[in-house]
């Protein structure tokens, strides 16, 4: 059980990069300081999810184990892609021009970022999920390859990973 706590920040990171994004004024701090601590966040993000990727190799731990906290954290992570995708949306939709204002176009590549972030570090649980699951017997390498690949995709990393858990339930 402890080592789920490790996702933890995996789950949170990024409702903790959109408040972030969301309470830092761009024009005291500047999107430096934005940046600073969205990066920040997502490097904590990624050694917790890199540890808890290594005790779950480690120890082998079942693959259905895994891919139901894969699931966990790509199900939980919906609504904070909506609402990065909401903000810039917003941000690029205000007016024709906005894209052209430093503020704009700031504010589109920090949502492109924490979208990336986000998907780089749910991708690393399912990815361990897959390999798992190919040890153990319970899919094929090519399918294991293809599927982790596929973890890092937007939107089909959610349905791949929801194939997978029912994959791996079913023994």
């Amino acid at each position: 059980m402890k080592k789920y706590l490790m996702l933890v920040p995996a789950i949170l990171f990024p409702y903790i990069s959109f408040g972030i994004f969301w309470h830092l004024d761009g024009e005291k701090s500047g999107f430096g300081g934005l940046l600073l601590g969205i990066i920040m966040a997502f490097l904590v993000c990624f050694a917790c999810t890199l540890v808890f990727s290594v005790i779950c190799v480690k120890r082998q731990v079942g693959s259905t184990q895994i891919m139901n906290a894969a699931r966990i954290v790509k199900l939980l992570h919906i609504p904070a892609y909506l609402l990065v995708f909401l903000w810039g949306f917003l941000s690029m939709g205000m007016t024709a021009t906005m894209i052209m204002l430093p503020i704009g176009a700031a504010s589109l590549f920090v949502c492109w970022l924490l979208d990336v972030f986000c998907i780089i570090v749910s991708g690393m649980v399912s990815s361990v999920a897959y390999y798992r699951a190919w040890r153990e017997g319970k899919i094929i390498l090519a399918r294991a390859l293809i599927s982790a690949i596929l973890s890092f995709v937007f939107c089909v990393d959610v349905i791949i990973v929801l194939i997978g858990f029912a994959g791996t339930k079913k023994d």
